[in-house]
């Protein structure tokens, strides 16, 4: 019984030895397959670009935009409300929904409306100073927590609220520190503010100004016309600040004409001023006296130094964000406007995350202003 139990035993362990082998030979040959199966090679460029993806071009260093007439070295406003192409609107398509920073979002903007920063007026609620001093401009900000010498760029995505899919889709992936600019003519601009303000992002308020080849070039209604009575332009600009509240500050919308008129843009400003928010000079057109005149009245200002997708290729787009990283490193500062396009969403996210190693920080507006005498 001893002999047969050992010859037993030793079958049996002959046995579990070639089958551990024929297993661990199976999980090797599975491994193998997998990785063949998995791998893909790079994209070519072409092939990078055509999904919206591209690596930098080569000449970052080229200056971009088609100019509606000559403007400044470093500035690349072009025609107003450019429409995209066929082929454009073929790249436009592609989709990069990495997530925004999830760290950055955790911050928390101030409630809006907070009861002391409003007034009631004739179309609704408008922004005022609070009786204690208080401005919309600082309350409703976000707070700006990154390297306080390092050099920023404020990126500012306008015509939010006027399509579901490009608002959320800027709303929900974009980097919180990116300010999204709300257009009045948005069917429910305060859920829109609500959701944005939510998510981490400061807001402004479009505010339609009269362009050059009005009426064929439209602004819309309640937009604000130089050849108008004060009192008009006056009423439309406080329809336009009481379609929502929470917003630091007004960006133009259009209005390459009436931005270069001192008379009209002193109004806006005059009104402006007292109720402690910002503004930001798009800069439709190089002659653009919006940023000029809140100076001069001590109000917080900016100005625009580059549309970034008036091309809303990817390449383009990459070449004029290295234009304002570059105006960044050499003064401290810099500010693009871009549109909720698919490409222009899906760069700004590849290319804000390469900011950090590169000694750059990337901030709302209202961390970029002019304060000037700040009397707002």
């Amino acid at each position: 019984m001893g002999g047969a139990a050992r010859r037993l035993a030793g079958l049996l362990s002959g046995r579990v030895l070639i089958g551990v082998w024929a297993l661990t030979l199976l999980l090797l040959a599975g491994t193998v397959v997998y990785l063949q199966l998995s791998y893909s090679p790079p994209p070519s460029a072409e092939a990078a670009d055509a999904a919206g993806t591209a690596a930098p071009p080569a000449d970052a260093a080229t200056e971009v935009g088609e100019v509606e007439e000559p403007v400044p070295a470093d500035t690349g406003a072009v025609r107003e409300e450019a429409p995209l192409d066929a082929a454009q609107e073929a790249e436009a398509t592609s989709e990069d929904t990495a997530p925004a920073d999830a760290t950055s979002a955790l911050i928390r903007l101030a409630p809006a409306p907070d009861p002391d920063l409003v007034e009631s007026g004739p179309h609704g609620l408008l922004p005022i100073k609070a009786p204690d001093g208080r401005r919309p401009w600082r309350v409703y900000a976000r707070p700006f927590l990154g390297d306080p010498v390092a050099p920023r760029i404020a990126l500012v995505i306008v015509d939010i609220g006027l399509g579901r899919e490009a608002t959320d889709a800027a709303i929900e992936t974009l980097p919180p520190a990116v300010t999204l600019a709300i257009s009045p003519y948005a069917p429910d601009p305060q859920e829109v503010a609500r959701r944005a303000r939510a998510a981490g992002h400061e807001v402004l308020l479009m505010v339609p100004m009269e362009p050059r080849g009005y009426p064929g070039n439209d602004p819309g209604p309640h937009a604000l016309l130089v050849d108008r009575p004060a009192a008009e332009i006056r009423d439309n600009l406080h329809y336009v600040m009481s379609r929502f509240q929470g917003y630091v500050g007004i960006v133009n919308q259009m209005g390459s004409r009436f931005t270069a008129d001192r008379q009209a843009v002193t109004l806006v400003i005059g009104d402006i001023a007292p109720r402690g928010l910002l503004v930001l000079d798009a800069r439709a057109v190089p002659g653009s006296l919006l940023a000029a005149v809140a100076a001069e009245m001590g109000v917080p200002h900016a100005a625009n130094d580059r549309f970034i997708d008036n091309t809303p290729s990817s390449q383009e787009i990459d070449r004029a964000l290295e234009a304002l990283a570059r105006r960044a490193a050499a003064r401290g500062r810099a500010v693009g406007i871009g549109r909720p396009y698919p490409v222009t969403l899906a760069r700004l996210r590849a290319w804000s995350g390469t900011l950090a190693a590169r000694g750059l920080e990337l901030a709302p507006v209202s961390a970029v202003v002019n304060r000037g005498e700040d009397k707002s």
